[in-house]
C-alpha cells in the first residue's frame, strides 16, 4: 500500500466534512477530492493542515489529519520559523508517508520540498492557477514566497498541471516539464439527466461561486445586477470581514434587492445552488480550471466567464467567454434568450464532464503517473522523472 500525505493548510473542514466549513477553495476541494480518490484505489491517505483546535492524529472516514500550526500563533517576524516551518516539518515527520502533494505556488512548495529532499521521499507539486506558471508569479507578493516557490518546483519529483497553457508555461518559463492532469469533481446525485428547460423557474438564476477577494472581481456582477433587475444572482462564498474591500462588496450586494448573499455554505446546499442556477457566472481576472465550473458542468449548467483555459470552452460550446460586464450582459440574454442554444450547451457541458472530470478518471491518472516512475526507476532512469507533452484527459 503506497502512503500519500496532502499539504492543504486550509482544508480540514473539508476533510472532516464540516456543516460549515470555514474555508473554501479550489485547490483544497481538489485535494480532498484526489486523496478520497486515491484511497478508493488503496492508497492510505494522510492530510496536513492548520490547527484549528482540533487533535493531532484524529482521522475521519479513513483520512488522518495532522496539525502543523495554528495560522494566528507566534511573534510577527519570528512565526516564519516557529511555529510554521518547524510546525510544518513536524506534521510531514508525523505523516511518514511515501508521497507528498503540495497544490499552489507559495512558501510551503519549497519547504515541503526541502524536508522531502533530506528524508528521501517523494514530492507532486500541482500547479492551481494559470499563475502559478507564469514568470512573475504575480500571487506571491514577497521575494521569499517566490524564491521558496521557485526552489521546490525545480525538485519535484512530480509537477502536475491543469491545461496545455500551464505545461508552455512552466516549460517557457522555469524549464519545467509537467504532466497535464485535470481538475475533477465527484457525479452529482439524483437524476442529472432529466430533461430541464431555460429558465428553470419564473425568474431567471444566476449563480457566483467563489472567494471575495480583487482578483474573483464579484463588483462586474453587482454592475450586472444593477442593470439587470429581474434577474436573480446568488452568491455563494465568503471573505475577511475585516477587509475593507469586503465589506464594500457586501454593503453595496445589500443594497441590491436581487442579489442574494448566501456566504460559506455546505457541500448539499452548493448543490442546491446549481440545481436552482441556469448559468454559472465567473469574472475572475486570473484562473487555472475553476472547480466550479467543473460543478455546474456536472449538472448541466453552462457557464458565462470571463477565463477559458485552453479555449475549451468556446471549442466545446460549454457556455460563453466574455471580456466585459456589457458582453456578460449580452451572452446572458442570448443563452436565456434562445432556450434551444441553452439546452445545447447544457448536454454538452454534462458529456464533457463525463469524459475529462470525474474522480475516478483523475485518481486513476495520478496512480498511473506514480506507476510509471516507479518502473523508469527500476529500469535505471534518473531520479525526478517528469512526464512532457502527456496528458490524462479521456482516460
Amino acid at each position: 500500500m503506497k502512503r500519500i500525505c496532502f499539504i492543504s493548510l486550509k482544508s480540514h473542514d473539508l476533510v472532516a466534512e464540516a456543516a460549515q466549513p470555514r474555508y473554501i477553495g479550489g485547490a483544497e476541494r481538489q485535494q480532498v477530492l484526489i486523496g478520497r480518490g486515491l484511497q478508493q484505489l488503496g492508497y492510505e491517505v494522510s492530510f496536513v493542515t492548520h490547527d484549528v483546535g482540533q487533535p493531532d492524529g484524529v482521522t475521519h472516514n479513513g483520512i488522518r489529519i495532522h496539525t502543523a500550526y495554528h495560522p494566528d500563533r507566534g511573534l510577527p517576524g519570528l512565526r516564519a520559523i516557529s511555529p510554521r516551518w518547524k510546525g510544518l516539518w513536524s506534521a510531514l515527520e508525523r505523516a511518514d508517508a511515501d508521497i507528498y502533494h503540495q497544490m499552489c505556488a507559495d512558501i510551503e512548495t519549497g519547504q515541503v520540498a526541502w524536508w522531502c529532499r533530506r528524508k528521501g521521499r517523494r514530492l507532486v507539486f500541482a500547479a492551481a492557477s494559470d499563475a502559478d506558471c507564469q514568470r512573475d508569479l504575480p500571487l506571491l507578493r514577497t521575494r521569499r514566497q517566490r524564491w521558496f516557490y521557485r526552489y521546490g518546483l525545480a525538485r519535484a519529483d512530480w509537477v502536475v498541471c491543469q491545461t496545455a497553457t500551464q505545461e508552455c508555461g512552466l516549460k517557457r518559463h522555469f524549464d519545467i516539464q509537467s504532466m497535464i492532469i485535470p481538475s475533477c469533481t465527484p457525479e452529482p446525485e439524483g437524476d442529472v439527466n432529466r430533461p430541464v428547460s431555460c429558465p428553470k423557474a419564473e425568474h431567471v438564476t444566476l449563480a457566483w461561486v467563489s472567494r471575495l477577494v480583487p482578483l474573483k472581481r464579484l463588483e462586474w456582477l453587482l454592475d450586472l445586477a444593477e442593470h439587470a433587475p429581474s434577474y436573480r444572482f446568488l452568491v455563494v462564498g465568503g471573505g475577511e470581514t475585516s477587509d475593507a474591500y469586503v465589506r464594500g462588496l457586501l454593503a453595496r450586494a445589500a443594497r441590491l434587492p436581487n442579489v442574494h448573499i448566501l456566504g460559506r455554505v455546505p457541500d448539499r446546499e452548493l448543490w442546491e445552488v446549481y440545481d436552482q442556477a441556469d448559468l454559472l457566472l465567473d469574472t475572475a481576472s486570473i484562473a487555472g480550471v475553476p472547480t466550479t465550473f467543473l460543478e455546474a458542468w456536472a449538472r448541466g449548467v453552462p457557464v458565462v466567464t470571463t477565463v477559458d483555459p485552453d479555449g475549451d470552452l468556446e471549442k466545446n460550446n460549454l457556455g460563453r467567454v466574455v471580456s466585459s460586464v456589457a458582453e456578460m450582459a449580452a451572452a446572458i440574454a442570448e443563452l436565456i434568450g434562445q432556450p434551444e442554444r441553452w439546452w445545447s450547451c447544457s448536454q454538452a457541458a454534462r458529456q464533457y464532464y463525463k469524459k475529462h472530470h470525474t474522480v475516478r478518471a483523475i485518481s486513476n491518472a495520478y496512480h498511473t503517473m506514480f506507476h510509471s516512475w516507479e518502473g523508469a526507476r527500476n529500469q535505471g532512469h534518473r531520479h525526478g522523472l517528469r512526464f512532457s507533452g502527456t496528458t490524462a484527459r479521456g482516460q
